[in-house]
């Protein structure tokens, strides 16, 4: 698709990321795909990760022509940046790797059956507990969920509801960043002991 949009200034959209945010709002399975791939590029702002999602939706490695060129990798010539402004309000460019000249993509870091039981005890997670439903403990604060609330105003019959879509977007999110067993970030939130439970 080409990138016909406005700058996007960080923290806002374009206006086909705009769009996309409606369609998200009326389409629960959207709006978790999205939750997923903003898990695989969770490092940059969401609105950078809208931007790629609408426009690149099976991007994987998000980074400048720079930063390709310093880990060994280089921008194919002609290839289409997806563009954001910076708090600085300078122009932004940047590449999925799909857009880079070599074929082998940069190593993805996976929890696998054997490296499971580490991991857990590296972040301090029991051996019993699942995974993701053990990080997701570890990411949501029930304080920042309620102060959530109550700037929204979420009506008292609706909290419950609410928290457990918070929690919900948390596990797609770090559901998106693991890459269980080769499972490609398909891995589901009810994952447990390293085994890959998601759709194909």
């Amino acid at each position: 698709m080409a990138n016909t949009n406005h700058l996007t200034p960080l923290g806002g959209y374009s206006d086909a990321g705009a769009k996309m945010l409606r369609k998200m709002s009326e389409n629960a399975n959207l709006l978790t795909d999205f939750l997923r791939f903003q898990g695989r590029v969770f490092k940059h702002p969401a609105s950078v990760a809208l931007e790629f999602f609408t426009q690149k939706p099976g991007a994987a490695f998000i980074a400048t022509a720079a930063q390709w060129e310093k880990a060994g990798f280089s921008v194919t010539l002609g290839s289409e940046a997806i563009r954001f402004f910076d708090e600085h309000r300078k122009t932004i460019e940047m590449f999925d790797f799909s857009q880079c000249d070599q074929e082998a993509p940069p190593m993805i870091w996976a929890v696998t059956n054997q490296n499971l039981a580490a991991v857990k005890e590296g972040i301090g997670i029991p051996a019993e507990s699942k995974l993701i439903d053990g990080l997701v403990a570890k990411s949501v604060d029930s304080e920042l969920i309620v102060n959530a609330m109550q700037m929204l105003n979420v009506p008292p019959q609706n909290h419950a509801a609410f928290q457990r879509s918070v929690v919900s977007a948390v596990a797609q999110i770090i559901a998106g960043r693991l890459s269980v067993n080769g499972g490609n970030f398909r891995v589901s939130t009810d994952q447990n002991n390293g085994k890959q439970t998601g759709r194909e």
